[in-house]
C-alpha cells in the first residue's frame, strides 16, 4: 500500500478487513521487543512490535503488522482464539520478540501454538557491515550468512525459526517464504528506498462469515 497516500492506505486497510472478515488491529511499530494485547480494531495506543488477542475480546479482531523486509510472524492457538502478529526485524529478533510473545500467550492458554512466516528479505540479500554481523552473531548464534555476491549478511529466517523451535512452536508451512528484495511484486525497503508495506494478519476461521483457507491468514 503506498505509504504517501493516507486515503489509499485507509481504503486498502478497509478492503483487507472486509476480505478476512475481521476488524484489523494495528500498532505503531518501532523495532522493539514490546508485546501488546489488543481488544479493539484500529490503531492501538502506544508503541510496540507484536499484538495479540485473547478471549472474549478476540472475536472478530485480527492482529496485523506491516513489513517491507522484516519478518512477519503469525501465531495462533489450536482453537484460533489466541492469536498474535509479530513484526520481527533485526533488532526485535536480537531482543527475542518472538519468545516474548509466546511467553505472553502461554501465560493465558495451554493450547498448542502454531506459527507461519510471511515474505521477508532472505539471507542471500540481507547485506550488513562486518561490524554489525559480528555484533548480532555474538547475541544470536546461527544468524551469520553470506550474500549471493559474497559479503556479510544476516539470516532473519534462521533467527525466527530458532526462536520458534526453542519454544516448541512448529511452523504450519515449511515452504520458505518469498524474498521481498528478489520478488518485484513485493514491497522492499532495501530495494526501493521509499516503499509500501505488506500487511500480514491472523484470523480465526470460525470467527468470520467467509471461509478462509487456514487460521493463519497472510495478506499483501
Amino acid at each position: 500500500m503506498p505509504c504517501d497516500d493516507p486515503a489509499d492506505v485507509t481504503r486498502r486497510r478497509a478492503e483487507l478487513s472486509k476480505a478476512v472478515g475481521h476488524e484489523l488491529s494495528w500498532v505503531r511499530q518501532v523495532h522493539s521487543a514490546t508485546v501488546l494485547e489488543t481488544e479493539t480494531g484500529g490503531c492501538v495506543a502506544g508503541e510496540g512490535d507484536a499484538l495479540f488477542v485473547s478471549p472474549p475480546s478476540s472475536r472478530g479482531i485480527a492482529p496485523a503488522v506491516l513489513t517491507a523486509d522484516c519478518v512477519p510472524v503469525l501465531i495462533a492457538s489450536e482453537s484460533g482464539t489466541y492469536r498474535a502478529a509479530i513484526h520481527a526485524g533485526r533488532k526485535g529478533l536480537v531482543a527475542r520478540i518472538i519468545t516474548e510473545t509466546i511467553t505472553r500467550l502461554r501465560a493465558l492458554t495451554d493450547e498448542p501454538l502454531y506459527a507461519a512466516l510471511g515474505p521477508h528479505i532472505c539471507a542471500r540479500c540481507y547485506e550488513v557491515s562486518p561490524k554489525l554481523a559480528a555484533e548480532v552473531t555474538a547475541e544470536r548464534s546461527g544468524s551469520a550468512a553470506t550474500t549471493s555476491w559474497g559479503t556479510p549478511a544476516l539470516d532473519l529466517t534462521a533467527m525466527a525459526c530458532a526462536e520458534l523451535d526453542a519454544a516448541g512452536v512448529p511452523l504450519s508451512d515449511v515452504t520458505p517464504p518469498e524474498c521481498t528484495l528478489e520478488n518485484p511484486a513485493l514491497f522492499s525497503y532495501r530495494r526501493d528506498g521509499t516503499a509500501g508495506r505488506i500487511a500480514s494478519c491472523v484470523v480465526a476461521i470460525g470467527d468470520t462469515p467467509s471461509p478462509l483457507p487456514n487460521p493463519l491468514s497472510k495478506a499483501p
